[in-house]
């Protein structure tokens, strides 16, 4: 099988790495500045695992490096940002998948979903998980500012170990 031509696939995946970091980052501290709340929301970081997904996508993705895979499969993280299940997440974990399940709070059986949108540009997606009931993180809607004190928290590389890091916020606005 040769490999297909990168002009054909129209991406930049040192741009899109560069965006999906930032995104991820912003978008992870962001869902994860709490505040106390009831009906379901989590109301601290420590309970944070809880409202995060490992997210596994099967089907046929093209990774430039070696060409098109078929009956692949990838993986990613997300946050639960509803209790009837609306995840945020990445838009290159989804992409190109044909299947998603998702494991929420670590939790060893898988939850099926369903994209619901996405935004290529922004490296977004949304997705919804079947059920509902679940725990979930909200937006935070304060001031984002240099030295905010926020979190980043997922299950990184794929890996089912769930991690968190502390960090703060060293540039308040995103410009590309």
């Amino acid at each position: 099988m040769s490999r297909p031509d990168s002009d054909s696939f129209h991406t930049n995946p040192l741009r899109r790495d560069r965006v999906g970091t930032q995104v991820a980052t912003a978008l992870a501290g962001a869902a994860l500045l709490l505040t106390a709340c009831g009906g379901g929301a989590i109301s601290s970081v420590d309970d944070a695992k809880q409202a995060t997904v490992r997210i596994v996508a099967t089907g046929s993705f093209v990774d430039p490096s070696v060409g098109l895979q078929l009956n692949a499969a990838g993986s990613g993280s997300g946050f639960i940002i509803d209790p009837s299940g609306i995840v945020v997440t990445n838009n290159h974990v989804v992409t190109g998948a044909a299947t998603l399940e998702a494991f929420v709070g670590g939790n060893s059986k898988g939850v099926p979903a369903k994209v619901l949108g996405v935004s290529e540009c922004a490296d977004l997606a949304v997705i919804d998980l079947e059920g509902e009931g679940y725990p979930y993180v909200q937006w935070y809607d304060g001031n984002i500012d240099v030295n905010l004190e926020v979190r980043a928290a997922g299950f990184p590389l794929g890996d089912p170990e769930y991690t968190m890091t502390r960090g703060i916020v060293s540039k308040a606005s995103a410009d590309g």
